[in-house]
């Protein structure tokens, strides 16, 4: 929408600037001045009537600059600053009898016909930003003018049966009861009422009965359905998309429901039409779905200019359906030129088109239901400053998270004679797979088999490409690889020849990057001495847990690398954030709506067709 509170402003500017007088707008200096206060009132009275924008009798108008400008410029009609000798003065003086401006009506009279006569000897300077909205004057727009004061307090039955005075007739006798039950049902619900509502209804005598009945009628959930049949109508709404394909569109039904709701809760008027136009922005997105409610090509061929002609169109219906539904003004034909009867012109109908230069056609995820937006935006944004928060502290804990090609574990020097790799799950449940295990004291790999380290393993799987051997060999690639003989709970071991400090191991699936399946997900490295206990020096809990796409892990498996301090925050940041997770599970889901996909308005042109 566009985008769609700046839609709907747009468009009550445009309304105003429709039926809302606009008065002149002009810097009265020098000759312009003359115009202004002596030529304009003379154009506005006896010209614009028939020389106006919206009907350009002859070629020309004289409400804007643009007009009054080709009219000075033209050289058929005004010969600078020699007004005697213009077809113009010939035309207004009355010089020939024939061929008189204007053709009806009150003649200009002698100052008039001077003051033109002037303005074209001085030049006939205009103001650049002369703009007269003569559109006002349209027959559509007059406030009507009752010759009763008292119009508007008198009944509708006053009006009919003056009408049918008027024809020497009377009004029909009352209904039987049974009759008027059945004409309110019809009216308000569209379906006759039932046999034990009708008998209900006849056993009651007393005097409240028929008022009693009408708000019981009106109040139930078929008003709603019925009124908004009409309202759905005028808005082209539709289930499917129309045209050849004619596919369904399972998510429209939601803009249906909407309207239903809309009547029968006594949505103000006002705020149904803004809910329309800028629910998105209003916390009522699904009435925004009026906007895509009709139909949509969506054939696309080959021809890129077939495709303009179908946003066109789509753009077309937006700008339409929007002006007849909530101005009462067709916009069709200004796409094409200036409006033959409505004062609409071709810019109006482009301007208009604009607003709608960011709406198409499509689904948008929605909350499924009615809620405070302002107290979710608080929560939501609480939320983002605790993950915040606990980000900055574990940033110095956590490595990045386990990939296939290369994944490097530090950790403070240690003096070790064997490192120990144990798996406990793996990626697809299959059995693990590592291409090499480099262990390094310093810059130096002192892993390599070459060295006299020794591998052994809790069992290998049997196949001649991957053997324990290469877990140490110095060679990368899967078929310089070991797997071992299970899925989960294995482990693989170096062994040094003697004890010797380290302070870094790298690991991978393939490090050449062809393969990512068997790849260990959860595991822990194990360092020491034979004779003395070992440390894990490196695990899967430190990997990953941060990053935005996967869920937040168990306290207890991030507590371990922190100090004291930091876990007595991060136990406040948990409770916290699970406090807000739970208040977050309160709101509704968001579900996916036909209610159209909005994005920035690119820019809109005036086309001539």
């Amino acid at each position: 929408m566009i985008v769609a509170l700046q839609l709907f402003r747009k468009l009550i500017i445009w309304q105003i600037a429709v039926f809302v007088h606009i008065h002149l707008h002009l810097v009265p200096s020098g000759h312009c001045f003359e115009f202004t206060a002596k030529v304009f009132p003379i154009l506005r009275e006896s010209c614009m009537p028939c020389h106006n924008s919206y009907d350009k009798k002859g070629g020309l108008y004289f409400d804007n600059y643009r007009g009054i400008s080709e009219l000075i410029s033209n050289p058929s009609l005004v010969i600078q600053k020699k007004p005697e000798n213009s077809r113009l003065m010939r035309l207004t003086s009355g010089e020939d009898p024939k061929e008189t401006m204007p053709p009806k009506g009150r003649r200009l009279n002698s100052d008039e016909i001077k003051a033109i006569s002037s303005w074209i000897h001085a030049g006939g300077s205009v103001p650049e930003n002369y703009n007269y909205d003569y559109e006002i004057q349209h027959w559509a727009f007059q406030e009507i003018n009752h010759d009763d004061p008292d119009h508007h307090r008198k009944s509708i039955d006053y009006f009919i049966e003056k009408s049918l005075a008027k024809k020497g007739l009377d009004l029909s006798p009352p209904a039987d009861k049974i009759t008027l039950h059945r004409r309110l049902h019809q009216v308000v619900i569209g379906m006759p009422p039932g046999k034990m509502e009708i008998k209900s209804h006849l056993d009651n005598t007393s005097n409240e009965n028929w008022e009693t009945l009408v708000d019981k009628t009106l109040n139930s959930f078929g008003y709603g359905e019925n009124i908004a049949s009409h309202w759905l109508d005028l808005v082209r709404f539709g289930e499917t998309d129309g045209f050849e394909t004619n596919r369904e569109r399972p998510n429209a039904w939601h803009y249906r429901d909407w309207v239903i709701n809309a009547f029968n809760k006594d949505m103000p008027y006002d705020q149904f039409v803004r809910n329309q136009l800028a629910g998105d922005s209003l916390g009522d997105p699904v009435g925004t779905s009026f906007l895509v409610a009709g139909p949509i090509d969506i054939v696309k061929g080959q021809d890129p200019l077939l495709g303009l002609v179908q946003r066109q169109n789509e753009l077309d219906d937006f700008a339409n359906t929007t002006s007849t539904t909530f101005i009462g003004l067709t916009l069709g034909c200004a796409r094409c030129h200036d409006h033959k009867f409505d004062p609409i012109s071709q810019e109006d109908y482009y301007a208009m088109q604009a607003i709608f230069q960011g709406v198409k056609h499509g689904n948008r995820d929605i909350y499924s239901g009615q809620f405070d937006t302002n107290k979710l935006r608080r929560l939501e944004n609480s939320q983002s400053e605790n993950f915040k928060k606990l980000k900055k502290i574990t940033k110095n804990y956590f490595l990045p998270a386990i990939n296939g090609v290369k994944n490097i574990e530090s950790f403070e020097p240690i003096k070790a004679d064997y490192v120990r790799f144990e798996i406990s799950e793996t990626k697809g449940s299959s059995e693990p797979c590592l291409d090499e295990i480099e262990v390094y004291s310093g810059k130096e790999n002192v892993a390599l088999s070459s060295l006299g380290v020794k591998a052994s393993s809790s069992g290998d799987f049997q196949h001649p490409l991957h053997r324990l051997p290469h877990i140490n060999d110095g060679f990368h690639g899967n078929s310089k690889s070991w797997i071992a003989h299970k899925a989960s709970n294995v482990w693989v071991q170096l062994t040094f020849p003697k004890p010797t400090m380290i302070s870094k191991i790298i690991w991978s699936r393939d490090r050449t990057g062809k393969f990512s399946d068997r790849l260990p997900e959860k595991y822990k490295i194990i360092a020491g001495l034979k004779d003395k206990n070992a440390s894990i020096i490196a695990s899967h809990k430190r990997r990953g847990y941060l990053n935005d796409n996967q869920p937040l892990p168990e306290i207890t498996e991030i507590l371990e690398p922190l100090n004291a301090s930091e876990g007595v925050v991060l136990k406040k940041l948990y409770s916290e954030i699970n406090s807000i997770d739970r208040e977050l599970e309160s709101f509704p889901k968001k579900v996916p709506v036909y209610a159209g996909q909005f994005t920035s308005p690119g820019e809109t042109r005036l086309l001539y067709r």
